[in-house]
């Protein structure tokens, strides 16, 4: 996936592994967990074991009060 910037990965089922550019850690999560994509990067996620891994993408949005536009 790529242009995920201020993009929250929610793991919903299963167990996932999630690795993105720029960074040299590696992330494990499991249902319930999730990781914050701070800034724009490539991210490669994957199941772990043999069942399936439901996730959810939430973009987050900030919203400037002194220029009152979303960034």
């Amino acid at each position: 996936m790529r242009n995920m910037r201020d993009t929250v990965v929610i793991v919903q089922a299963g167990r996932i592994w999630l690795t993105q550019t720029g960074s040299l850690d590696d992330h494990f999560l499991a249902s319930g967990q999730q990781h914050h994509v701070a800034r724009s990067a490539q991210v490669v996620v994957q199941c772990l074991g043999s069942s399936p891994a439901h996730i959810e993408l939430q973009q987050r949005f900030v919203c400037s009060a002194a220029l009152g536009d979303m960034t």
